[in-house]
């Protein structure tokens, strides 16, 4: 069994690396488990550009739109007073294992069949019958 980690997160798409690289930059040591860590994103990300201010997705998008256009069922459009962003979804990834690999996170290929809670943390038992312990585990998968 590995020494215990502050935080695991487990799996390895753009909620489970964002909270690591976050968790990691605030001194944490962090631990990911994950199937695939290694697969590239297929899925395209978007948001409303002013809740990307600030964030690595942000310095990612790829294109906006000043005014974006909902189209009803009956076919009627109504524009929308916000702007929106698609996110490059390699560059993201990229940035935010980067991200990772900075703080120290450790990226690990597993899946987890069983979390067991203790008054110190979890300990989470892997497919491959290893066991890591945390204070705090999150299921982002």
């Amino acid at each position: 069994m590995n020494a215990a980690a502050d935080l695991l997160v487990l799996g390895s798409g753009p909620s489970a690396l964002g909270l690591a690289a976050a968790g990691s930059a605030q001194g944490l040591q962090v631990r990911c488990v994950a199937p695939r860590p290694e697969a590239r994103w297929v899925q395209n990300f978007g948001s409303w550009a002013d809740e990307l201010e600030g964030t690595l997705a942000e310095r990612c998008v790829e294109a906006s739109w000043a005014a974006p256009s909902v189209f009803s069922p009956g076919g009627a459009e109504r524009i929308l007073d916000r702007r929106y962003a698609r996110v490059h979804t390699r560059r993201l990834q990229e940035g935010l294992r980067a991200a990772c690999a900075e703080g120290g996170v450790v990226i690990e290929r597993g899946s987890a069949v069983s979390v067991d809670h203790h008054d110190a943390g979890a300990t989470v038992t892997l497919d491959d019958g290893c066991a890591r312990e945390a204070r705090v585990v999150v299921d982002a998968t």
